[in-house]
Order: C-alpha cells, then structure tokens, then sequence
C-alpha cells in the first residue's frame, strides 16, 4: 500500500522534477556571457547635436547634417485661452435676484469680467459689456 503511494508520486512529482533540473541546467550552461557583448556605439551625427532645447529640434535627419534652419524653428504660438463665463442657476430671495455665474453669486449692478449685469430675470441674465448687451440663458455659456 505504502509503495504504491510512493509510485503515485513519482509518477506525478517526476516530471516536474526533471523539467526543473534540466532547465538549470541549460542555463547555466547557455546563459550568456556578460563581458563578451558588444555594446554598440553612439552614432557619431549624435555626437554633434549642440546642447538645444528639444522645442527647437523638430528631427534629427538621416545624414548627420546640422544645420540652423533644423535648430532655430519656433513653433507658433498658440492662441490664449478664451475666458468662458456660465449661468448656472438663477435664485430669488423674497424681492431680491441673485445669479450664479461660475461659482460666484453676484447681484444686479455687480461686475464679472469685462461685463456688468443689467437685469437678472426668471430664468436670464442680461449683461453689458463691449458695447453691446448680452442675453445669457441658464446652462448656457459665454466666452469671450
């Protein structure tokens, strides 16, 4: 009966067994040998790459040519970022209208940005502002 267990595990642990001594072994033997790789080399058109923020450098050509027009390329510049001013809500207070424009809670004669706000209706607000009148619903958005 013991032998029989005995065997069963042979049979199952084995193979296992095997596999994991012959894998150490063919790495030991194969493995490769760290001071005889060749490390290559930099380039020599690398080498010559004046010290120029990489904004400046749009590619390195084939040929290690370098010239000024490569290197001295600006970039455009984008345009700023337009301001977006948005009604979020519109609350009355017994007689009293307040506005929620971006977070802030303002009043009627207040100013936001270059606007003043005229009117603050049921569901609107007006604003004045670069000589013209601005109607700006809630939910809706202004940029300028």
């Amino acid at each position: 009966m013991k032998m029989d267990r005995y065997k069963i595990l042979g049979l199952f642990w084995g193979p296992v067994v095997l596999a994991v001594a012959l894998s150490l072994l063919f790495y030991w033997h194969l493995r490769p040998d760290l001071r005889t790789i060749r490390v290559p080399s930099v380039p020599q058109g690398y080498r010559e790459i004046p010290q120029v923020s990489p904004e400046k450098i749009r590619y390195i050509p084939r040929e290690p040519v370098i010239s000024e027009a490569f290197l001295l390329l600006d970039k455009p510049v984008p345009p700023s970022p337009r301001s977006v001013l948005e009604l979020k809500a519109v609350l009355k207070i017994g007689q009293e209208k307040i506005c929620k424009i971006d977070g802030e809670l303002l009043k009627e004669g207040q100013k936001i940005g270059p606007f003043k706000i005229v009117f603050i209706g049921d569901n609107y607000v007006e604003l004045y502002g670069r000589q013209k009148k601005i109607r700006l619903l809630v939910g809706e958005k202004l940029s300028f």
